[in-house]
């Protein structure tokens, strides 16, 4: 396993007890050589994970991010600060305005479309301080862009790009902040990009179809509230529309409750004996088997021909490496682009930045191998 970082080097996690954030830790630690500073303000939470980490090269600090003064001393010197701890409206302020100063570099998975805005329109100050920072590094945002730049590469124009997000039954690990995000993005009005400008959207209508899973067919989509309409139209302008698109794999046979399941057997969306025996797991509290997975879809041209481009993982549940859980595919995927962020070179850039302005599919995907993930699970194509 190569690494571009030495055993010298300090990677600062703030906010390391998340779940999301301690498989990217883990995974991270598999293939860099850094020494590893656990932050967060409960420093209990993270004894389970120091056990798993190579021995003598991980520590932790109790840390409040909105304590300057500790805060500064936490990042000093490192080489690279980690912002896991969410909400991000709130946590990303304080830690962007303490890395220029220290001079240190800045990566994190935000997920939130009004502190991404933010956070862009502070290029100009982390240009002037001479580091990088590296914003929406983890799946959706992150991945999701690596799939849409890679998508849009085998096409000459392009027209539309939808970008998809299937997620699955995680009971009994499901969260406050899961469901908390999930209220979030499903309520309200959302971004996207059409005709050539941001727009608003209503929240949660049903968009479209697309091929989510395997061969299970296509997957019914609700419009969601992402960061992606906000820094992919900066590479693809013309793009009308561009959104950002989810499915809930284990609510798709319960839309709309017994009314809804009804309606559903009579259309042939499913049969009588699936919604009994859905109900039936429903009482006894067993899951439904976990589908997931990540989408991207390019409508264009391609050699004055019209043409669809189609980039997905290719497999999710038990077995899988990359897309076992939101967990995974996150933790992942931040891990990689942290790797990818210690390179030589890196340190060059001065700026805010999206994954798509610094990054490319191809090395992204190298990345993804680094830090453990099979080959076979990272993309697969289909085109016309």
């Amino acid at each position: 396993m190569t690494s571009s970082t030495s055993n010298t080097d300090r990677v600062v996690f703030i906010g390391a007890a998340g779940e999301m954030y301690r498989v990217a830790i883990e995974q991270f630690a598999t293939a860099s050589n850094a020494l590893l500073v656990l932050a967060d303000i409960n420093t209990d939470a993270l004894e389970l994970l120091l056990t798993k980490l190579p021995t003598g090269r991980a520590t932790t600090k109790k840390l409040d991010l909105f304590d300057e003064a500790s805060l500064h001393d936490t990042i000093a010197g490192v080489a690279l600060v980690v912002l896991g701890a969410g909400p991000y409206a709130r946590t990303s302020g304080p830690v962007l305005a303490a890395c220029p100063k220290a001079k240190v570099p800045y990566i994190d998975f935000d997920d939130d479309e009004e502190s991404t805005t933010a956070v862009l329109a502070l290029h100009e100050k982390a240009q002037h301080a001479g580091v990088p920072c590296y914003i929406s590094c983890g799946a959706s945002p992150g991945m999701s862009n690596m799939l849409a730049v890679d998508a849009v590469g085998d096409l000459d124009t392009v027209d539309t790009i939808d970008l998809c997000w299937l997620v699955g039954d995680e009971r009994p690990g499901i969260g406050k902040a899961v469901l908390k995000n999930l209220m979030y993005i499903a309520a309200g009005p959302c971004l996207i990009w059409a005709n050539g400008k941001p727009s608003l959207n209503e929240l949660w209508v049903e968009t479209g179809y697309a091929p989510m899973v395997g061969q299970s067919g296509e997957t019914l989509l609700h419009e969601t509230a992402y960061p992606e309409p906000v820094t992919l139209p900066q590479l693809f302008p013309t793009t009308s529309p561009l959104s950002m698109d989810e499915a809930v794999s284990f609510l798709v046979n319960l839309r709309y409750a017994l009314m809804g399941m009804i309606y559903q057997i009579r259309s042939g969306e499913c049969t009588t004996g699936e919604v009994l025996a859905f109900i039936a797991s429903s009482a006894r509290g067993q899951p439904a088997p976990y589908r997931g997975s990540l989408l991207v879809r390019a409508i264009g041209s391609r050699h004055e021909h019209p043409a669809f481009v189609i980039k997905r993982t290719t497999k999710s549940g038990e077995g899988s490496y990359i897309m076992k859980n939101m967990a995974s595919i996150t933790g992942t995927a931040c891990a990689a682009l942290m790797v990818m962020a210690l390179e030589p070179g890196q340190k060059q850039r001065t700026g805010v930045f999206a994954l798509e302005d610094w990054a490319k599919p191809q090395a992204f995907y190298r990345a993804l191998e680094q830090v453990g993930t099979p080959r076979e699970e990272i993309v697969e194509c289909f085109t016309s």
